[in-house]
Formats: C-alpha cells, structure tokens, sequence
C-alpha cells in the first residue's frame, strides 16, 4: 500500500475548537452578520455558467495591484489563508531550514511548514501574550526561511506594531516574512 512521505505522517494532527461555539468565537474568522446585500444582489445577477467555470484571476490580481500600487508579479489570490500558507510553505521551504513562529498561534503555519521537512522554532509569546519581538530577532539564523506572524494573532489577539514587523524584515532578508491578517 502506498504511503504518505515520513515527514507526513509524523505531523501533529490538527483538530479545529469545535466544540463550545456558543456566542462569538473570533479564532475562526467567522463572519457573524451574514453577507452584504450588495454581494447578494450581484449574485443573483449572475448567470448559472459564471457560478460554474474557474475564475481568471490574472485581471483581478492587475487591478489589485494597480490600487496598491505594486508589482502584479508579487501578488497571489488565493482560495483563504490555508491555501496561502501552504504555497509559501511549499516554495520557499526545503527540508532543514528553520522556521519561526510565535505560539501559541495558527497551528496550520507550524503544520504546512513541518510537512515540508522544515524545522519548526516555536517561540513562547510574552508576558500578556505581546510578541516577543526582541526573542524572534535573537532566533534569526541563517538557515531561517520563513517567519510566520499573525497580525492579530490568533487566538490571543496580540498586535505586533509595525515597526516591530520591519526590524524583522530588516533582520532577514533571506527569509519570507508571512504577516496573517485574515
């Protein structure tokens, strides 16, 4: 029978807080008021064939970075956070480079990023769950290629301010630096 890579089946498995999801829970990144009626209206205006087919997302991705003002190439629609952790954990990872992230977090950063054979650092957050930006700038290596950050974090909430976010881009350029604000 054919089996899964090494590294694969080693992961940690990832179960979701299900259970208690009375009132509102943040962690998921719910929305909790249901969609605009402007997106419902388009919806309804749309014909069956367009609901059915891919989309191009090239001229979305043009427009996009047009309104940002950056280079189209250096953009990426994708289909939520998970598929976007994943494609930056399966380009720029190989087995042996360091990865950092502070926990407690989005356990799928340390999920994507273990199942390509990368080291997983976990850094602890600080007193009151601040990011501990001066211990993430300590465990900057040369092997590091990703650092992971949730801006809020999830589940805590914490803020990383952005000039924190720049020294750390600044400390490693050979790093992808993954700022999470879903």
């Amino acid at each position: 029978m054919l089996e899964a890579r090494t590294v694969v089946r080693k992961l940690k498995e990832y179960h979701p807080p299900l259970g208690g999801r009375v009132g509102l829970r943040l962690d998921f990144n719910e929305n909790t008021v249901g969609c605009s009626p402007r997106v419902l209206e388009r919806l309804r205006q749309l014909q069956f064939e367009q609901l059915a087919r891919y989309p191009e997302r090239e001229s979305v991705e043009r427009q996009i970075a047009a309104h940002l003002a950056v280079d189209c190439a250096g953009l990426l629609l994708t289909n939520g956070v998970d598929e976007a952790i994943h494609l930056v954990c399966e380009t720029y990872l190989e087995p042996g480079d360091e990865v950092l992230i502070v926990v407690p977090t989005f356990s799928m950063y340390e999920i994507y990023a273990a199942a390509t054979g990368a080291q997983v650092i976990t850094i602890p957050a600080g007193p009151e769950f601040r990011y501990p930006t001066d211990d993430v700038l300590a465990r900057i290596s040369p092997r590091t290629r990703l650092i992971a950050i949730a801006n809020p974090n999830n589940p805590t909430g914490a803020v990383v301010p952005r000039a924190d976010l720049l020294r750390i881009i600044r400390a490693a350029p050979e790093a992808a630096v993954l700022v999470d604000e879903a």
